[in-house]
């Protein structure tokens, strides 16, 4: 009888214990920041489980094995400095990097403010550190971010988290001085080392212009880099991002427009996008769905989506509103694949699920929510090809009394020998002013389009070093043709 109750007691132990680690371990549930805390929820759960408290939490990013989040949260001294003045307006605030176990459900603080530290206190000076968002390493055992002391200089430096030692390094400890108002540089964790968004003012020029630099550095602090963004005065980046197109690593900058580029993180060299950016979940197994990115054009600001496709590209009938760049409004995708989570509403926001053609509701946690991000499993971006996963293809544009267009983004043209030269305008209609020529038989990349400008089909181009829009054809004749 006794060995019976101590079994029965070991094994009721065991249940409790086992019921606790399902409890805690939340790896494989769909995460929600709300209100400023994360929320972790699975289908169907009657509501989701709060994992922290502190309200002041930014956008996570999740580790490669998708077992932690990493983020920027308000410190306490900045919290404080809030309460006490009714607000601060004006730049970055005092920040903390944490750190949270989604398999403990243990949170740990890995860079705090320093020794002393103090904002916004009177009678007391500032002391006090701004951090920007973390970011991965590929191998998942490292955090990367930048940071500057307030007061100062305000010049930002790069910094190493090693997560099994828990020692921080400073790698480059300057990084070039920053235009407006200060604030953290952005940064990603490639293959190809750690790229840092860099914008900065050129006082010489004749009117207010900035440079966007990337600048690619090793692990070590070494600079591996300097990949300059192109930008024209009505043209300029907005979002950037890892990609992976044709088995090679690119940064991909969406510009104000609606066009993306693919800049080689190592030479510099850029070339169009030549397709969508697709979204999917890195371990993504056999039939699982993705989402395509249609960022909105200039004067369209309502009109990008997210579009998502089957794995054989076929649309599911499921768009979603962009309501940002991709980067921040991007939606999550299950460990299997076969789900989306996405952001539903503007003032009154929820979150909702769809899995093979219906969508569920997650229960909403607070009346009034504020939800800012959902994350789900490891994510990777790359290139739909052309003409595949639900685009429209080429043959599809339609320009009233003119022959289908037979040009393509990021391939070559030429312009049709006995035609004449083609003019090369700054817009694409025949009143813009003329900004260079191409002879016939002359060569040209094809960077955007096709426009429509009465029964002229327009391409954006660049030859011989100049960017403009030139003509395809009028109404039943060609003036260019594909290049060999």
């Amino acid at each position: 009888m006794r060995l019976h109750r101590i079994g029965l007691l070991v094994l009721l132990c065991l249940l409790v214990i086992a019921g606790a680690a399902r409890a805690q371990d939340q790896t494989s549930a769909l995460i929600m920041l709300i209100n400023g805390d994360f929320y972790a929820w699975r289908e169907g759960d009657p509501a989701p489980q709060r994992l922290t408290t502190w309200g002041y939490n930014f956008r996570p990013a999740l580790s490669p094995d998708g077992n932690f989040l990493a983020y920027m949260a308000w410190s306490p001294i900045t919290v404080e400095a809030i309460r006490r003045s009714g607000g601060i307006a004006g730049g970055e605030l005092p920040g903390d990097i944490r750190v949270f176990d989604l398999a403990t459900g243990q949170e740990q603080v890995v860079a705090a403010q320093p020794e002393g530290a103090s904002f916004f206190v009177e009678g007391t000076p500032d002391k006090a550190v701004m951090r920007s968002a973390p970011v991965w390493s590929p191998d998942g055992r490292r955090l990367a971010w930048t940071e500057f002391d307030y007061p100062g200089e305000l010049t930002n430096r790069l910094v190493i988290h090693d997560l099994e030692t828990g020692a921080s390094q400073v790698i480059v400890p300057t990084l070039p001085a920053q235009g407006g108002v200060p604030s953290p540089m952005a940064v990603l964790w490639t293959d190809s080392g750690l790229v840092v968004r860099s914008i900065t003012p050129r006082p010489d020029a004749p009117t207010y212009t900035e440079d966007f630099n990337f600048l690619v550095y090793n692990e070590n602090g070494a600079l591996l880099a300097t990949v300059p963004v192109p930008r024209t005065d009505t043209e300029f980046m907005i979002d950037h991002l890892a990609v992976n197109f044709d088995g090679q690593e690119y940064i991909a900058a969406l510009y104000n427009v609606g066009t993306w580029i693919l800049l080689n993180p190592l030479t510099g060299d850029n070339i169009p996008a030549p397709g969508l950016l697709q979204l999917s979940a890195a371990a993504a197994p056999q039939g699982a769905v993705s989402a395509l990115a249609f960022p909105p054009e200039t004067g369209a600001p309502t009109n990008g989506r997210w579009d998502i496709v089957d794995s054989q590209g076929n649309p599911t009938g499921l768009s979603i509103p962009l309501n940002d760049v991709p980067s921040a409004s991007q939606p999550a995708f299950s460990p299997d694949g076969q789900a989306v989570a996405y952001i539903t509403g503007t003032t009154t926001q929820g979150v909702e699920v769809w899995r093979g053609g219906q969508a569920a509701t997650v229960p909403p946690v607070e009346e009034d929510q504020l939800i800012s991000a959902v994350v789900w499993s490891p994510l990777v971006w790359r290139i739909a090809s052309s003409g595949e996963f639900g685009q429209e293809p080429v043959s599809a544009f339609n320009c009233p009394d003119a022959l289908p267009p037979r040009l393509a983004v990021g391939s070559t043209g030429r312009v049709i020998a006995g035609s004449g030269p083609n003019n090369l305008r700054a817009e694409p209609f025949t009143t813009a002013q003329v900004v260079a020529e191409i002879p016939e038989g002359g060569e040209f990349t094809v960077v955007r389009g096709p426009d429509c400008g009465g029964d002229i089909i327009w391409w954006q181009v660049e030859y011989n070093g100049v960017t403009g829009w030139t003509a395809e054809g009028q109404g039943q004749d060609y003036f260019a043709e594909p290049g060999q």
